[in-house]
C-alpha cells in the first residue's frame, strides 16, 4: 500500500491540475468548440442538434400545439438558428417578445433553422414538417452560403452506390458525414464536445500528423476548402457562378410550387460582413477581403437577374441588404461577430428583426 501512494498521490494530482485547466480553458475560452458541436448525423437531413430533431417530431405529431392567431414559420441556416447569441437576443425571440406584448392576433413563431442548411434542405423541411404544421406565413431565408452547400450536398449524395439523376439525388439520404464518423468513437466524441483540453489536443494532433483522435475522411478537409473558396468568390463576384443559382433555384422552385393557397410564402436575402462596407471581416478569411469591401449578396443578385418576383407572383421576394446599410451609415455599429465567426451579434439579430417586422408581418397581418 505504501508503494502504491505516490502513484495515487500523483494521479490525484494529474486529476486535479486537468480539472482546472478544464476550468480555467472554458472560462477564458468560453466559445472554442468543435464544428457541429452539439449537432447529430441525419439521414434526411444531414446533421442538426437533437433538440431540432425532437422540435421537427412534436410538429409532426401535434401541429396545433405550435399554432397561433398567425403563425409564422422561419426556414434557414445558422444565422436563422441563432448561433453564438442566447436564445432570448435571437432575432425570433425578438420578435416574439414583441408580438407577446399584443392582445390580438396571438402571434407564433416557429423558428426551423438549423446550422449548415440549405436551399436542398429547406425544400425537404418544407415538405416534411411545414406542410403539416401549415402556417400563415413561411419565411425562408436564403444565406451566401446556401448555393455551395447544395452543391457539395449534391455531390456527397451523388457519390452513394445507386443514386443517380436529379430527383433520385434531391431526395436521397445522406449516408456518411463526418458526424457518423465521430458517432462511430462515442467516448472520444464526447470528450470533443466537452473537453477543452482534449479538443486542443485534438486539433494539435491533427495539424502535426494530418488525423485527430478520430478518424476522418480526407474528403471533409477538402470539402470545407471547396465550401469557403465558393463563399469568397461569390462574394467578390456572383456573375460567373450562374450554374450554382440555377442548381439552387430548383429548390426555391420546389417549394414555390408546393405552397397551399392562401399561405404567403417569403424568400428573404440577407447580406454577411463581407457583403457591407464598414463592416469587420470575418478572420476565417485571413484578410482576403478589406473591410471597405461592399458587394451584393449572392441570391439577391440573381434574384433581381432572372426577375424571381415575376415569375412566382404569388410569393414574396425580400431583399434586406439596403436595410443593413441604411443601418450602419446612421449608427456606425457592427452588426457581426468577425474573430472565427460570421454570424450576426446581438445589434446584428435585432436589426434583422425590425426589417422583417417592418417589410414582412404587417403585410401578414
Amino acid at each position: 500500500m505504501k508503494k502504491a501512494l505516490p502513484v495515487i498521490v500523483l494521479l490525484v494530482g494529474v486529476m486535479a491540475a486537468l480539472l482546472l485547466m478544464e476550468g480555467g480553458l472554458h472560462l477564458l475560452f468560453p466559445g472554442f468548440r468543435l464544428p457541429y458541436a452539439d449537432a447529430r448525423f441525419s439521414a434526411r437531413y444531414h446533421h442538426g442538434p437533437e433538440e431540432f430533431f425532437s422540435l421537427l417530431k412534436r410538429i409532426q405529431a401535434e401541429p396545433a400545439a405550435f399554432k397561433g392567431d398567425l403563425t409564422i414559420a422561419i426556414l434557414g441556416d445558422s444565422f436563422v438558428a441563432g448561433e453564438e447569441v442566447s436564445a432570448p437576443l435571437r432575432f425570433t425571440s425578438v420578435m416574439q417578445d414583441s408580438y407577446d406584448a399584443l392582445k390580438r392576433p396571438r402571434v407564433k413563431i416557429v423558428n426551423l433553422g438549423v446550422a449548415s442548411c440549405s436551399t436542398m434542405l429547406y425544400a425537404r423541411l418544407y415538405r416534411d414538417v411545414v406542410l403539416p404544421l401549415a402556417p400563415d406565413v413561411v419565411i425562408v431565408c436564403l444565406d451566401q452560403t446556401d448555393v455551395a452547400d447544395d452543391y457539395l450536398y449534391e455531390q456527397e449524395l451523388a457519390a452513394a452506390p445507386g443514386v443517380a439523376g436529379v430527383a433520385a439525388v434531391s431526395e436521397a439520404d445522406f449516408a456518411s458525414t463526418i458526424l457518423k464518423d465521430y458517432e462511430s468513437c462515442p467516448v472520444r466524441f464526447f470528450l470533443l464536445r466537452h473537453s477543452q483540453v482534449f479538443l486542443r489536443l485534438h486539433l494539435v494532433k491533427r495539424r502535426l500528423t494530418g488525423t485527430g483522435f478520430i478518424p476522418e475522411s480526407t474528403r471533409i478537409g477538402a470539402r470545407e476548402a471547396r465550401k469557403m473558396e465558393l463563399y469568397l468568390e461569390t462574394c467578390k463576384d456572383p456573375e460567373p457562378y450562374k450554374t450554382l443559382f440555377e442548381n439552387s433555384a430548383k429548390y426555391i422552385e420546389a417549394i414555390a410550387r408546393m405552397k397551399p393557397p392562401g399561405q404567403k410564402l417569403y424568400f428573404v436575402t440577407y447580406p454577411r460582413a463581407e457583403n457591407l462596407a464598414g463592416q469587420r471581416k470575418t478572420t476565417l478569411l485571413h484578410g482576403a477581403l478589406p473591410d471597405s469591401y461592399s458587394s451584393t449578396p449572392f441570391f439577391e443578385y440573381w434574384i433581381k437577374k432572372e426577375n424571381l418576383a415575376a415569375r412566382h407572383p404569388d410569393c414574396g421576394f425580400v431583399n434586406t441588404s439596403e436595410g443593413f446599410r441604411a443601418a450602419i451609415a446612421s449608427t456606425g455599429l457592427q452588426y457581426y461577430f468577425f474573430n472565427n465567426d460570421v454570424h450576426w451579434n446581438e445589434p446584428g439579430h435585432r436589426l434583422f428583426a425590425e426589417i422583417l417586422d417592418q417589410n414582412i408581418v404587417p403585410v401578414a397581418k
